[in-house]
């Protein structure tokens, strides 16, 4: 790969992470609406967020249900 390629992928990792914790933030903010069947697979996706992201850990296993 060329230093150009290797930037313009730095630069996407960079902006994929701002997504991820700006979207972390909005759930979190909305959680108190969520019924409470539905809060085990968003603290999921929290959890396996900062796992993979922030701690390079793997995913935490997967809840019984996320989706209806």
């Amino acid at each position: 790969m060329t230093e150009e390629q290797i930037e313009k992928l730095r630069q996407k990792n960079a902006e994929l992470l701002f997504i991820l914790g700006y979207a972390s933030s909005a759930i979190l903010a909305l959680m108190g609406q969520l019924p409470e069947d539905k809060k085990n697979g968003i603290f999921w996706i929290i959890q396996a967020i900062e796992n993979v992201v922030y701690q390079d850990k793997p995913m935490p296993p997967l809840p019984k249900v996320i989706l209806p």
